[in-house]
């Protein structure tokens, strides 16, 4: 499932020169392509980008942008239908999997007919379309693995549209991936001085991670966030033999870490670190109480998903999340990646969520 124009200056005069060169993007529409017209943009997720099991993940997120009032399409409550792409028709193989906010998303079609990538049926409306992360992942052993090979402009840029619910809007626009940051300035050397001797490291550096766990671009420091996990998990028989595993979301009074812009963000789900092999013993999960669907995921690594929770800030401390398991994996010792009677579990915003993309780990029954 990781998505009008793009965020940075190339909205203005290289992108509109780019789009005066083109316009019959994209193929086969009557629609109004006019990119001043649109109530939404695609950014380039720079943090979201990251090579991953033999993948080049490139993802592009949605977010508002002003527009031309006097138009039709500048309508945010017409919402974002599909996304459609302007691509290389021989990269069609490169491509083998499309993600929509990290789950695996399969109303997608590569045409190399068109030379056109669509993602359809997305159905975001005006409150559920900012935000919202796509990202395509391309095999990196092939001659396609970058949005430069992959994209028809052949600069790194792809021009891009987004489709309102009745299609007569496609705005285009093009997506410019920021250029890479300079090189800091060396220290300037007095002659016949002495070049300053780096900082001894640590005696004890902190212990890292004991996983990659969320495989994404995300701040995982807890102490970056005031909401927490509670150390008291609840864990009772349910009906049908079933077991529910609840926690619970804290707030703390301080945040120690500030500067990751995490201190506060709107609660969107709960991921947890468990063991593939339990997937089929996961039979649903609950809100506060109210039934959610079934969400195991498998790849890019082994997941429960609780999502679309939707809190902001104050409101987020006392959601109560549980799983109800059957017996095979009905105790963290059996259901935790590291079967130590624990769980990671991840707190998380929405991903592409400004000022940062959040996830803050916990290690539930330690």
């Amino acid at each position: 499932m990781g998505v009008l124009l793009f965020s940075t200056p190339a909205r203005s005069t290289d992108g509109r020169q780019l789009l005066q060169a083109i316009t019959d993007f994209p193929p086969g529409c009557k629609c109004d392509r006019t990119s001043e017209s649109s109530p939404y943009q695609l950014v380039y997720d720079q943090e979201g980008s990251t090579p991953i099991s033999g993948f080049n993940r490139h993802c592009f997120y949605i977010q508002k942008a002003s527009c031309n009032a006097s138009s039709v399409c500048c309508n945010a409550s017409s919402g974002v239908y599909k996304v459609e792409l302007d691509v290389v028709p021989a990269c069609k193989q490169a491509l083998k999997r499309v993600t929509v906010d990290g789950n695996p998303y399969s109303a997608w079609e590569f045409n190399a007919a068109l030379g056109m990538l669509r993602v359809t049926r997305l159905n975001l409306t005006e409150i559920s379309a900012p935000g919202t992360q796509i990202c395509y992942f391309l095999k990196n052993d092939t001659a396609c693995s970058t949005l430069a090979k992959l994209c028809a402009l052949g600069t790194g840029a792809c021009k891009y549209s987004l489709f309102n619910f009745q299609r007569d809007c496609c705005p285009v626009g093009v997506a410019n991936p920021p250029p890479p940051p300079p090189s800091p300035p060396l220290p300037a050397i007095v002659p016949g001085s002495i070049r300053p001797v780096p900082p001894a490291p640590l005696d004890q550096p902190p212990s890292p991670p004991r996983s990659d766990f969320p495989d994404c671009v995300c701040e995982r420091d807890p102490d970056g966030s005031r909401l927490y996990l509670k150390p008291n998990i609840t864990i009772t028989p349910a009906e049908k033999n079933l077991t529910s595993i609840c926690f619970t979301v804290g707030m703390r009074d301080v945040c120690s870490k500030p500067e990751l812009g995490c201190c506060e963000f709107t609660l969107y789900k709960l991921e947890f670190e468990a063991d593939a092999a339990c997937a089929p013993a996961l039979a649903y999960s609950t809100v506060d109480g109210e039934r959610r669907m079934r969400l195991f995921q498998f790849t890019p690594y082994p997941a429960i998903k609780v999502t679309g929770i939707g809190k902001d800030f104050s409101r987020a401390p006392e959601t109560e999340v549980c799983l109800f398991m059957k017996p095979r994996c009905n105790t963290l010792q059996q259901l935790g990646a590291f079967h130590d009677g624990t769980i990671t579990v991840g707190i998380a915003n929405k991903p592409g969520s400004k000022p940062a993309t959040c996830c803050p780990l916990f290690y539930a029954g330690q």
